[in-house]
Order: C-alpha cells, then structure tokens, then sequence
C-alpha cells in the first residue's frame, strides 16, 4: 500500500530533527511511542479516578489547558512550517479549538456513567464510523484489503 502523499518526505525530515536535538531526544520519542497504548490505558484510569470528585465539565477545563501547555511546549520540535498553507492551518486550529473540548466532555461522561473499560472498548470503534465518514465527505473509498480490514474488526468486536 502506498504512504499517502508527502508522508515519506516528512519521516526522514523529522528523524533527522530529533536525532540533531541529542540522542535523548530520539529514545524519548522512541519510548514514549512504545508506551503509549500503556498511557492512553493509565489516562482512562485516572480520569475514572478524578471523576468521583468533579464533574465532567470540570475535567475538561484542567484537561483542555494542560494539554495545550504541553503541545505548544512540543511544537517548536515537531511542527514544520515549510509546508504549512493557510488553508490547514485554519482547518487544523478550527478543528484544535472544537474539536478537545468536546470530545473530552464526551470520553469523560462515557467514562463516568459505564466505567473506563467499556467507554475505552467503545472509544476503539470510532474507526468504524470514521471510515464512512471519509467515504461521504472526502471521497475516499476503501480498497478491497481495507474493508476486508474493516469487517474482520467489526467480526472481532461483535464476536
């Protein structure tokens, strides 16, 4: 399967970045790569944790904040303005500036009301409606492997 277009450009780009900021840099990424299934798993437990004592609302206001702090402290490593046009830009701050709030008003009353295993199990099905969403709105219908992909999911979760 072929690497959307100007994906393989940028990956050589941002080894090369991380790998001239220290090799501490690159085992950091590499490691934080790795665990990440582990922090999303740890994420959901203590969010489960903090929301016997605040609302989910309030979780959104210490979540939201937080998290831009970190990114904007991220972003002079991994943002690369040579390719920016104004046009992403603005989708990806429109969708920046929607989208966390929501979703995590979402995730934190799923989690509240059915517990973080079945809200993470359900979280794991957005795939499934982002694949027709894709499809109706950008035009991009799946290969035949793809939704063999798809169905073999959906068999898996069903099942």
């Amino acid at each position: 399967m072929e690497a959307p277009s100007g994906c393989r450009e940028r990956r050589p780009l941002l080894k090369s970045r991380l790998k001239a900021l220290g090799g501490w840099v690159w085992w950091t990424v590499q490691f934080l790569w790795r665990c990440a299934p582990r922090f999303f798993r740890f994420g959901a437990g203590v969010r489960a944790i903090g929301l016997r004592s605040i609302s989910p609302s309030h979780g959104v206001l210490l979540t939201v904040p937080s998290m831009t702090l970190l990114l904007w402290a991220l972003a002079p490593i991994f943002l690369d303005w040579r390719a920016a046009t104004l046009v992403g830009v603005g989708s990806f701050v429109a969708a920046g500036v929607l989208t966390p709030g929501t979703v995590i008003l979402l995730t934190h009353m799923a989690n509240r009301r059915m517990g973080p295993t079945i809200a993470g199990a359900l979280g794991n099905l957005a795939p499934l409606f982002a694949v027709p969403a894709a499809a109706i709105l950008l035009g991009e219908i799946p290969s035949s492997l793809q939704g063999l992909g798809i169905l073999i999911v959906v068999a898996g979760v069903g099942h």
